[in-house]
Parts: C-alpha cells; structure tokens; sequence
C-alpha cells in the first residue's frame, strides 16, 4: 500500500484546480479519486479480515484517530437538525475525505521506511508549490487566481513589488498556511539527511519561504513564522520550570495586557472599535469577523451546544445574524468552526486529541536519537504555531492537505511507540 499512500500525499498538494472535473455537488480531482478508493479498500480488506489492518492498543495514535472516527460519526448523525441538507452533505464529503486520509495514514504506515518517503514527497509537492510561488511573482503569470479579487488595484502589471503569490489556493492566506507548515518539513528532511554539507541546503528553501510568507502580506502567518523559530529554540532545552510558576506568568501577563488596554487611551479605542455594542456603527474588517465570532456563540447556545450541524455555519449566518456580518458568512476560524458547527463534545474531543499529540511528541523530544528528538521538535512547534495560523484560512475543511499532514504526524507517533521507542503515560482526560 505504500505506492497508495505516495500517490494519495502526492496528489492532495495539486489542489482542487489542476485536472478537476466539476460538478453540481463537489469538483472531483485526483486525491478525491484515491481517497474514495481507499475507502473502497478498506471495505474489502476489513471483510477478508486482512492482518495488515490492525488496531494498535494503547497508543496515543490509536486515540486520536478514534476521536477523528467520531467527530465523522456526529457530523453523520447532525443531518437530524440542520438546516441546509446540501451544505450538510458537501460538509460531510469532505469530511469523510479528510478523515478517511488520517484513517488511511494511521493503518497502512506500518515501518519507518514507509514513513520517510511520504515525508519526502511532502517536501517534493511543497517544493514545487514554493517554486510556482516564486514564478508568480516574478513573470506576473497567474494560472489560476482571480486577479481581480487579488489585484485590485491593478498594480501587479507596473509594480512587481506589489504581486502576491498564491498558486492553486483561493487566496495568499491559504498559500500562506501551506508555506508555514513547508518549515517543519524542511527541518525534517535536513535531520533525515546524513550527508554533512548536502544536509544544509535545505536552510534555502526555509529562508525563500520567509520572502514568500512576507510577499504573501499574511500578518498572522508572518508572526506564526517568527513564534515556529522561537518554538524550535526553545524546545532544544530541558525547562524544569514548576507548573504554578508558568500560571502565574501567564496570570501577569494576562494582567499586564488588561491594564494596558484599560489605560492606554489608544489601545482603549482600538479594542473599542472591535465590539459592536448597538447603534451606529462601522464595520471594519477585523470588528466583522468578531461579529461572526460572536454571532457563532450565539447559534451555540441556540442548539444547546449540540452545534448547528455540518456546513450549516454560513446557512444560520444568512438567515439568522444576530450582529451586522454586512452579508459575510465565513466565520473565518477552525476552531470555531468545529465548536459552532459540530457542537460542545466534538469540540473537547478535537482539542483533546490535539493535546494527546503535542504530549507524545514531547516524549519523543527527549529520545536518545537526535533525529527522533528533532523531527518531534518540528513537528510540536508547528502544532503550537497551527493554534493561531488555522484562524487565517476561510475555512480549513476546504484545505485538504492539512488533514493529511496531520496524518503524517499521527502515523509518526503510532510507529514510535510501536517500536517502544517511548511509552505512553496513563492518559487523564
């Protein structure tokens, strides 16, 4: 199954505009195609009862996917009280998409081998990407953008300085997020590389996606860049710091903050400015996005945290604002995206598995192995960094090759406890 894999890792990248068949539902391209195949798969090896498919006890890997198998499953079952059935069933089909990647990724990576030649056709596909951003900016050629949303000032022709890359993505935020997630891969292939000069090369590609991600005009993802650095910094050390002690610099910090907003008058108006609070009142871009966010609460409460159901954020922002969104929709944040449209426990669920994997690699960032540790190191920076950058998409569903990334992370942890490389702890939850 590993040519499966390689092909499906492979084919998520090209996105959902290069040799895609629309149709009224969805576009159908190539990773759609295998993934769908997969599926089939799967059916025929669970009804000859294939040993290659096997469920590993007690590891954390294990778990998660179990949660993902259930954020599926109450999405299913959520078509009892949405209100758009076709959003539902175009949420719900790539949802099964994304799930059954994780799924696929988790029972068919079963060596380490395995393991790094999906890593390394990551890197091939992203590589390529960074490269198609670079021809963008530099021939002005755009292949698939709507320059008119993305140029509209029309400066691109006459100022080059002014051209923004985004490839096969909707927009330079999504391209952006994708170029965030490239460094850990970077790092990656540099630790995997035993040759002592040739390993250094891929300190290039880290340092032209920094120019891409600033030319991407992408604020979040730009300071997601500098946090991923600090993170991976920070990791090399062993910090014995007692637990009250981080509270209370956090409880300081969150002090410090509160005061400043209260007392500096221009901070004041600033965070004023963000909150609609009835009346008269002028939309900005970021005031409407809290707007959606609040708004997104609101439907929360309404269904008794049960959610509004899959793909029905948008339908309940139509038809029901609470606050003026000026007709925008997308709540614009995956982690509210989750809360809102599948509900309270999805929600817990979806954060815990999101602990369960920093904590296993950072069991694995203090292994013997200096490769292990830093592949561990990489990966937990992104996760910490992903917190803030996946509020930057539209809409994560829509962003296939993050759930297979985060298959690839997840079979990374199934084979090193396999192997005893490390133990899980006694989970508490």
């Amino acid at each position: 199954m590993r040519k499966y894999l390689i092909l499906i890792v492979a084919s998520v990248f090209l996105g959902t505009e290069i040799l895609a068949i629309p149709t009224p539902v969805a576009q159908i391209t190539i990773y759609r195609l295998l993934v769908i195949g997969m599926i089939a798969i799967f059916g025929y090896q669970i009804l000859k009862q294939d040993p290659n498919i096997k469920i590993i006890p007690n590891n954390t890997a294990t778990v998660i996917t179990g949660i993902y198998l259930f954020w599926w499953a109450w999405g299913a079952v959520s078509v009892i009280w949405t209100i758009d059935v076709m959003n539902w069933f175009q949420a719900m089909f790539l949802l099964t998409l994304g799930v059954s990647s994780v799924v696929g990724l988790y029972l068919w990576t079963n060596d380490l081998v395995t393991w790094k030649v999906l890593i390394k056709t990551v890197w091939i596909m992203m590589t390529f990407l960074a490269l198609w951003g670079f021809y963008e900016i530099l021939t002005n050629h755009y292949v698939f953008a709507n320059l008119e949303a993305l140029d509209k000032n029309n400066t691109f022709a006459t100022q080059p300085s002014s051209r923004i890359p985004v490839t096969t993505f909707t927009n330079q935020n999504d391209y952006a997020t994708l170029l965030l997630a490239y460094l850990p891969v970077n790092l990656i292939m540099l630790n995997l590389n035993r040759h002592s000069i040739r390993r250094y090369l891929y300190v290039i590609p880290i340092l032209l996606t920094a120019y891409l991600i600033y030319r991407s005009d992408s604020r979040m993802i730009l300071l997601s860049f500098v946090l991923f650095f600090f993170m991976v910094i920070l990791l090399q050390f062993n910090w014995d710091i007692k637990r009250k002690y981080i509270l209370s610099a956090i409880g300081i910090g969150l002090a410090l903050i509160v005061g400043l907003i209260i007392f500096v008058p221009s901070l004041n108006d600033m965070v004023s400015h963000l909150f609609y609070l009835g009346g008269d009142f002028y939309n900005t871009g970021d005031s409407r996005r809290i707007n959606l966010w609040r708004n997104g609460l609101v439907f929360l409460a309404e269904t008794f945290g049960f959610g509004v159901g899959a793909g029905n954020i948008e339908t309940w922002m139509d038809m029901l604002p609470f606050l003026p969104i000026d007709e925008f929709t997308n709540i614009h944040n995956w982690w509210l995206e989750i809360l809102v449209g599948y509900g309270v426990i999805v929600f817990v669920l979806y954060v815990v598995s999101y602990g369960l994997l920093i904590q296993a690699l950072n069991r694995l960032r203090h292994h013997e192995s200096q490769m292990i540790r830093q592949i561990a190191i990489s990966f937990i920076s992104f996760l910490v960094v992903y917190i803030f950058a996946s509020i930057t998409s539209a809409n994560n569903m829509l962003i296939e090759w993050h759930w297979v990334y985060f298959g690839i992370m997840i079979s990374f942890v199934k084979l090193m406890e396999m192997k005893n490389v490390t133990k899980p702890k006694r989970m508490r939850y």
